[in-house]
C-alpha cells in the first residue's frame, strides 16, 4: 500500500447525527496556559460521525464491537458505484449488478457503497439518501460480502420507524454481522466507540441475516 486515505469526518460541535442520537458537543476542559495541558471534553453518542456498527446495536444477544475479529475490517474490496440516484431512491440488485458480477469473478468480503451522498454532509438533504433494499442485501450476503462501507447516514431509509427487511431473510439493521457457523466469542471488556465508518453484512445466527447501519451505546 502506497498511502492511506482518511475518509472520516471531523468530530465537531453540532455535526450531523442520526435522528434521536445524542448531540455532539466538543468543549475545552483544560488549557495549557491555565492547567499545563490541553484536554477536550466530549459529549457524543458512540455512533457519531465516522464509525463502525456491531450486531449488538439491533440485538442484545449478538456480538459487541470488541467481539468481532479485526480481520473483518481489512481486505480486498469492491466498489458499487450507485451515484446519480434520486433522494430516498431504493438501491436494488439491478443497481449492484456490476459490483456483483465483479464479486463473482474476484471474491471480496468488503463492499464500498458509493452513493455520492457525502456531498450533502451538513445539509438537511443528507438524511434523504438512497437506501439498500432487502433484496439487494440478500444478494450481497449470497455473494460473500461480510462488510459494507457507505458514504451516507445509513443503509436504511433514515427516519423510518421500522427496519424494512423481513425476518428470516436479510433483516435490516445496523452493524457487522458474524458468520452463522462461527461460535460467539466470550465477551471481553467494553469498548465499541467510533473507529471508522463501516457497515458489515453477514448472515445472522439461526439462518436469518442482518445488515449494517449506525447504532448507539458504548458496546455497540
Amino acid at each position: 500500500m502506497d498511502s492511506w486515505i482518511d475518509l472520516s469526518v471531523p468530530v465537531v460541535t453540532g455535526m450531523p447525527v442520526y435522528p434521536g442520537d445524542p448531540r455532539v458537543e466538543v468543549t475545552r476542559a483544560l488549557k495549557v496556559a491555565e492547567d499545563g495541558v490541553n484536554v477536550l471534553r466530549l459529549h457524543m453518542g458512540s455512533q457519531s460521525g465516522t464509525h463502525v456498527d456491531a450486531p449488538y446495536h439491533v440485538d442484545e444477544a449478538w456480538p459487541t464491537l470488541d467481539d468481532l475479529p479485526l480481520e473483518r475490517f481489512a481486505g480486498a474490496a469492491v466498489v458499487a458505484d450507485v451515484r446519480g440516484l434520486a433522494a430516498r431512491e431504493p438501491i436494488t440488485p439491478d443497481h449492484l449488478a456490476p459490483a456483483l458480477g465483479l464479486l463473482g469473478r474476484r471474491p471480496a468480503g468488503i463492499l464500498l457503497l458509493a452513493t455520492g451522498w457525502s456531498a450533502h454532509w451538513g445539509t438537511d438533504h443528507y438524511a434523504a439518501h438512497p437506501w439498500l433494499t432487502p433484496e439487494a442485501a440478500r444478494a450481497l450476503v449470497t455473494a460473500g460480502v461480510r462488510t459494507v462501507a457507505v458514504d451516507a447516514l445509513s443503509v436504511d431509509p433514515t427516519g423510518g420507524a421500522e427496519l424494512l427487511s423481513p425476518p428470516g431473510a436479510v433483516r435490516r439493521g445496523r452493524g457487522h454481522r458474524r458468520e452463522p457457523d462461527r461460535p460467539r466469542p466470550p465477551r471481553r471488556g467494553a469498548g465499541g466507540g467510533p473507529v471508522g465508518r463501516g457497515l458489515p453484512v453477514s448472515p445472522a445466527p439461526g439462518g436469518g441475516g442482518r445488515r449494517a447501519d449506525p447504532g448507539h451505546g458504548p458496546r455497540r
